[in-house]
């Protein structure tokens, strides 16, 4: 984002993107929703094994805002590697619309 206070360009462009980040920040998504983008996610990239078994992610909640937090639940959370992880990141900020908002993800055991 390119801005220049002597010039005075760039200044509307700043204001969109500090109210969008702000909207991203605030913003809480059903568990449904969360769960049907989830199910779609995970067809077209599973997490594959751990340990030689299958890696189960069975459902995503939201927690919290500011930052947006999520928890996971999971028959292995050491399983879930971070770059799987950073992969579900990229894939809910793009999904609904958490641009600029740092994402939480926790993982947690289904019992």
């Amino acid at each position: 984002l390119y801005i220049s206070a002597l010039q005075r360009k760039g200044i509307p462009r700043l204001f969109q993107k500090i109210d969008a980040v702000s909207t991203g920040y605030n913003f809480r998504v059903t568990t449904g929703d969360l769960n049907r983008f989830f199910e779609k996610m995970l067809r077209s990239n599973p997490p594959g094994m751990y340990k030689g078994k299958v890696l189960h992610l069975y459902y995503i909640t939201q927690v919290a805002v500011r930052p947006p937090s999520f928890v996971i639940f999971t028959n292995a959370p050491k399983g879930v590697t971070t770059n799987y992880q950073r992969y579900i990141q990229n894939k809910l900020r793009s999904a609904f619309g958490f641009e600029g908002a740092p994402i939480k993800i926790k993982l947690r055991l289904r019992k």
